[in-house]
């Protein structure tokens, strides 16, 4: 999964006026401590990028200003049709910029004053959102021989819509005749929204892959890589209603990749990640990024490969995979070293795994000479309230400070705390909210943490370069990040 954007703005000239004396009528300057900006996004589709400004209806913008008592003052700003924003009257200094499209809320720690505020996603700014079962029939033929590891993925950039296709014909079969509720089985790239309807009417183009399986499952160590493909011409998907997609899978031209593997430099981190944190999982991913070789959507890309072993001894170093994307679509690659502990919720019976994640990405043409290891090692000494989070902590309030020192080895360009609550039952944990620094300790702002609930802390360090004055855009270089995890905490 990708990031990014590009191109923008409306003249903050517009919101300036010069006056030229007490009665001659002009507008007033703006306050010197209004914050102000664009929010234009940029969306890439199969006909090229298309802007949309957001307004009041389709996002919302505040800043929270942390007092010397230490609660937060909410200020909330008002946007324009043409995308322009102001936040009034926020005092010089640090602030939380809120920042809410769709369902996406995102937290950053700022003293900019002046911000562009778009982003570059996957997909028309247009597109109609799928409310209920549609069922995709598929008609195909052509598959490679079906493998218990192979998987179909449908992707359309021009709809913004990823699909996991869950059918799969028998082991052995080179056809498929299944039904697809596409409500259930497809997403929006960028996660914001409801998966979009897929229309070929409107310039949507569509390409279904079988990732198929390199290697022998029963002997294990396998991994799955683009193998066919099946372009159709003429998908148009309504809410609701059933349509059907037929045709033959075509072979798609392999390509070598070989990979060195540091190994030596996963051996000692986990200890870096917490005390109590072991390895779990080593995984090298291959994919496309519709953005291009200079930025990075914020949306899910097409996958070319994906491989994981728990066996660093294991690592294979030679991969085939094919690529049927446009030839502008940039491929990357990223490397996942993850470790984990288990945390238990007083009362249940069930424990779940506190996970952190070591990565390390850049474009697939640069394999050769790269070492797969650690670009970056994670903050040290995580504290909440001053006080060590190696064992459990309760009681730390709702609004608790987060402190850590920085990596031993690589510079974070900026640093996120994600929050991550425990389900009492002992399902899958999830995200509360993130808030992304340049700085060593943040304060959480209300809303975060609820009293009575369980939670833990990724502190993640960056060095992707970071733009304080456009911090949604990401470019496409070389990267890495490291996460450090705190034990269990409670308000």
């Amino acid at each position: 999964m990708h990031l990014s954007r590009r191109t923008l703005l409306f003249p903050f000239a517009l919101l300036f006026f010069v006056g030229c004396g007490p009665d001659d009528g002009n507008t007033d300057p703006p306050n010197s401590n209004d914050v102000t900006g664009t929010i234009v996004d940029v969306h890439v589709t199969d006909e090229g990028d298309v802007e949309h400004a957001r307004d009041a209806t389709t996002a919302s913008v505040a800043a929270l200003v942390l007092g010397d008592d230490g609660k937060f003052t909410r200020i909330d700003g008002t946007i324009e049709s043409n995308g322009a924003f102001v936040i009034p009257g926020v005092p010089q200094g640090s602030y939380l910029l809120e920042l809410e499209k769709g369902s996406i809320t995102t937290r950053i720690v700022t003293s900019e004053r002046s911000l562009d505020l778009g982003g570059l996603y996957a997909g028309r700014p247009d597109v109609v959102r799928l409310k209920g079962e549609t069922t995709l029939d598929l008609e195909v033929d052509g598959l490679l021989s079906w493998q218990d590891p192979d998987s179909l993925e449908m992707f359309s950039v021009g709809a913004g819509t990823d699909c996991l296709l869950s059918v799969a014909p028998a082991v052995g079969e080179t056809a498929l005749n299944a039904a697809v509720n596409m409500f259930d089985a497809c997403f929006d790239a960028s996660g914001a929204e409801a998966p979009a309807a897929i229309e070929a009417s409107k310039g949507d183009k569509t390409i279904i892959t079988q990732l198929g399986t390199y290697g022998d499952p029963a002997v294990g160590n396998v991994y799955v890589s683009v193998r066919k493909a099946l372009a159709p011409q003429s998908l148009e998907v309504a809410d609701g209603k059933a349509v059907t997609l037929s045709g033959s899978f075509a072979d798609v031209p392999q390509k070598m990749a070989t990979v060195s593997w540091d190994t030596a430099s996963f051996a000692s981190i986990a200890a870096d990640v917490h005390p109590l944190a072991a390895p779990r999982a080593f995984e090298l991913y291959m994919g496309v990024e519709p953005g291009g070789a200079d930025r990075t959507t914020s949306s899910a890309n097409p996958t070319l490969l994906t491989y994981q072993t728990d066996d660093p001894a294991a690592l294979l170093t030679s991969f085939q995979y094919g690529n049927p994307f446009p030839g502008e679509w940039a491929e990357y690659y990223s490397t996942y070293v993850s470790h984990s502990f288990p945390l238990t919720v007083p009362g249940s019976m069930n424990s779940r795994p506190a996970t952190a994640t070591l990565s390390q990405s850049g474009p697939v043409s640069s394999l050769s000479g790269t070492k797969l290891g650690i670009v970056i090692t994670p903050p040290r000494d995580i504290k909440v309230n001053g006080q060590a989070t190696a064992s459990e902590l309760t009681g730390i309030g709702t609004t608790p400070t987060v402190s850590w020192s920085a990596p031993t080895q690589g510079k974070a360009a900026w640093y996120s705390v994600i929050v991550r609550k425990l389900d009492p039952m002992g399902g899958p944990t999830r995200s509360a909210g993130s808030i992304r620094t340049t700085e060593t300790s943040v304060t959480l702002p209300p809303g975060l943490l609820e009293t009575g609930s369980y939670y833990y802390l990724m502190v993640r360090a960056s060095t992707s370069a970071y733009e304080p004055k456009a911090p949604l855009k990401f470019g496409a270089g070389p990267g890495g990040s490291a996460e450090g995890l705190t034990s269990m905490l409670s308000p």
